[in-house]
């Protein structure tokens, strides 16, 4: 039976009645295309909730110091209580 492939279009001869795709290479691409797609949805749908990478909400420590000093000192004591340091 001829079918059309998802993926790339090219005529193929179906060997079992599920298969959508011509060869396994096609099938790896579309399904990596779906999870990049699935994956940019989520981030942009969770953007406001990213977390840093010490998971502070909005509250980094960032990778210098901050000009005022006992801004930095509130920041660096959240982030001890929030790992339990302290």
């Amino acid at each position: 039976m001829k079918s059309e492939c998802a993926w790339c279009g090219k005529e193929y001869t179906k060997t079992h009645n599920r298969q959508m795709y011509c060869s396994n290479a096609c099938r790896d691409y579309a399904n990596m295309e779906k999870t990049n797609i699935r994956v940019r949805n989520h981030r942009r749908k969770y953007k406001e909730i990213q977390v840093d990478p010490l998971g502070s909400y909005g509250a980094s420590l960032g990778p210098t110091p901050r000009e005022d000093h006992r801004e930095e000192l509130i920041l660096v004591e959240k982030q001890l209580r929030k790992f339990h340091l302290k």
